[in-house]
């Protein structure tokens, strides 16, 4: 399965999120973690160091725009208290050049693209190879381009917000209906199914405040009940605030050291969400 982390604006903790819930599933299933934050690629900060010694890999600029770079060559293994996966990166380590990034985001870049193909490929290659789940930590952002690249590989999107007003409400208007909206428009080519389209709502201070931000937001754009009711029925999981956790800036896998913590068990409930939908999937 699939599965993309997606959010409206960095900083809704998306990359902290995958790279746990990575960790989580990996302990029972074959992992592949990829970087394709082209914005702000964070994910070499957090898991750099736990890459094996002997390896550097290349990045997914290098297999897209480079001539002879082999997909295997892009795939390096995370190893951590006797847990370990695969992971891929957008760039090198020291991050992505002005020219890169434009090419990455330009807007003739359009869905025939060259590139475009060549990265649904590799994809489709490593899909092929034995991975249970492949979980993409996406670019944070609101524009056609990431939006479709992101419905065309995914199979489950989940798309973290804080549970403030305007974070929640960017999400919902934009990303999440957007999303709904490609889904609807590509479902005979495209994997993904409406119903895998989910929030994940992150630093919630009390439940019953949150609820009443959405309902807020759901009458203030008069959106129809059917559709406010999807909306609802979209939140897979509340993250609770933990302070200590927001302003960790150690560059590692938070649920290594921290197995007892609350945030944990928050992810522990992800990664059972996740196994259940694919077990769904594929049983349908």
């Amino acid at each position: 399965m699939i599965v993309s982390f997606n959010a409206y604006r960095g900083g809704n903790g998306k990359t902290t999120i995958a790279i746990n819930v990575a960790y989580k599933l990996a302990m029972d299933n074959k992992v592949l973690l990829v970087d394709f934050d082209s914005r702000a690629p964070a994910l070499q900060d957090y898991i750099w160091t736990l890459l094996r010694r002997d390896q550097k890999p290349r990045s997914i600029l290098d297999y897209l725009f480079l001539e002879g770079v082999k997909p295997e060559e892009c795939i390096g293994t995370i190893e951590a208290n006797g847990v370990s996966f695969d992971t891929m990166f957008v760039a090198e380590r020291h991050g992505i050049t002005p020219r890169t990034l434009l090419m990455l985001q330009r807007g003739q870049w359009e869905i025939v693209s060259g590139e475009y193909i060549k990265l649904l490929n590799l994809f489709e290659h490593f899909s092929n190879r034995g991975y249970d789940y492949i979980l993409i930590d996406a670019s944070p952002g609101f524009d056609e381009y990431n939006l479709m690249l992101i419905a065309s590989l995914s199979e489950l999107i989940l798309l973290t917000t804080r549970a403030h007003k305007a974070d929640l409400e960017e999400t919902i208007l934009y990303n999440l209906l957007a999303y709904r909206r490609l889904c609807d428009e590509k479902k005979k080519t495209v994997p993904l199914t409406r119903q895998y389209v989910r929030m994940i709502i992150n630093e919630e201070l009390e439940k019953n405040f949150t609820n009443t931000l959405i309902e807020e937001i759901l009458k203030s754009v008069r959106m129809p009940q059917a559709t406010a009711d999807i909306v609802k029925e979209s939140i897979l999981a509340r993250i609770r605030f933990y302070e200590e956790l927001r302003f960790d800036k150690s560059p590692s896998i938070f649920s290594i050291f921290n197995r007892d913590h609350p945030f944990v068990g928050d992810i522990e409930y992800i990664a059972k969400k996740i196994s259940e939908m694919s077990r769904s999937k594929y049983n349908a």
